[in-house]
């Protein structure tokens, strides 16, 4: 028994003794789930392998600020000798005036200074136009002698008449180009607003109405491939779209070529001025339907056997009438066809009509 009490005695020690430690503050863990340790040893090797790729990152900042640094400054000493190699090779361009430099670039028709130019470069600038001038003048000299050589006898002078009579030629051809330019700008300015009554009035401002209508409509839908937003422009939807614009475009040349010269087969100009109206005024299924007359025609077509027997069937001799589908013949007419029917559907888009019924199907 005094066994059994001593052991209870000491166990109420204990017992106390860990109250007190409890009430002292808390108690360190005796034990660790795997887990949690895990989960530590993770966190260390993350903090550790996130500090060793800063640091690979500085190393490599560093190292490419390095090279470039060291890279300008030799692309700095590379020029630095260039310059002062040229100028001890050429002291009579470096050694002469400000004044002189710019007197010198006056005669050649050059501007005396360009924006941001510093002096050295200006004189750089001069020496080189001097050098193309001579190398020119050697060229003709070295091409008379060769000639010579081989037993032609070449006249310089006639040889110098000869190249300004072809730039009097280039001058004249671009002075053409300018007035047909010119003449293009006014057709431009011209209300192209069609009458139908001018079909058959006044065919000539009908011509000149219609090449000023679908030039701006070509324009306005190179514009608008243009204005889409980035991500639009490059999708295949948006690749394709492009792609059928400059087609369409470059199908329209030979049409704007009949309209400058005013060469439209007489059955074709009213329907086109027909179609230009009704789009000018959003009836684009009546633009349609005069497209489907001036591409397809509305003359009876022969199907299966249009002769049995001695007598003729009926409407037969229609078969071969005027209004018939021949435009299409023509690969460079069918392309500018369809070209038109291409601004029609990009018009109706960009100019919808109040009544959804007049678009086109």
């Amino acid at each position: 028994m005094d066994f059994l009490q001593a052991e209870i005695e000491k166990k109420r020690k204990q017992l106390a003794s860990s109250a007190g430690a409890s009430d002292e503050g808390p108690q360190p863990k005796k034990y660790f789930r795997r887990g949690d340790l895990e989960k530590e040893r993770e966190r260390k090797y993350l903090e550790e392998q996130a500090q060793l790729e800063k640091e690979r990152e500085e190393k490599k900042r560093k190292r490419i600020e390095e090279a470039a640094e060291s890279e300008r400054k030799a692309e700095e000493a590379r020029k630095q000798r260039a310059q002062e190699k040229y100028e001890s090779a050429n002291p009579e361009i470096f050694s002469i005036t400000e004044e002189e430099v710019a007197k010198r670039l006056r005669e050649k028709y050059q501007p005396v200074r360009l924006f941001a130019e510093s002096d050295h470069e200006r004189k750089v600038r001069l020496r080189a136009l001097e050098l193309i001038e001579e190398r020119n003048e050697r060229h003709r000299n070295e091409l008379a002698r060769i000639l010579k050589d081989m037993g032609c006898d070449v006249d310089l002078e006639a040889l110098k008449k000869r190249a300004t009579e072809l730039d009097a030629r280039d001058a004249a051809a671009k002075a053409v180009e300018k007035q047909e330019q010119a003449v293009e700008q006014s057709m431009a300015e011209e209300d192209p607003m069609i009458d139908l009554g001018d079909i058959k009035g006044n065919p000539a401002k009908v011509y000149r109405q219609l090449h000023t209508y679908f030039r701006i409509l070509v324009g306005e839908w190179r514009c608008a491939m243009d204005e889409r937003p980035e991500d639009i422009q490059r999708s295949r939807q948006g690749i394709l779209a492009a792609e059928t614009q400059r087609q369409s475009a470059e199908f329209l040349e030979p049409f704007f070529t009949l309209l400058k010269q005013a060469s439209l087969k007489e059955d074709m100009f009213p329907r086109v001025a027909e179609i230009a109206y009704y789009a000018q005024q959003r009836e684009y299924m009546k633009a349609n339907d005069a497209y489907l007359k001036l591409s397809i025609g509305n003359a009876a077509w022969p199907i299966g056997v249009t002769m049995v027997g001695i007598h003729e069937r009926s409407a037969r001799q229609r078969l071969h009438s005027p209004s018939g589908a021949h435009v299409l013949n023509d690969e460079a007419t069918r392309k500018w066809l369809q070209a038109i029917k291409r601004c029609l559907t990009f018009a109706q888009t960009k100019y919808p009509p109040s009544d959804p019924s007049k678009l086109m199907g």
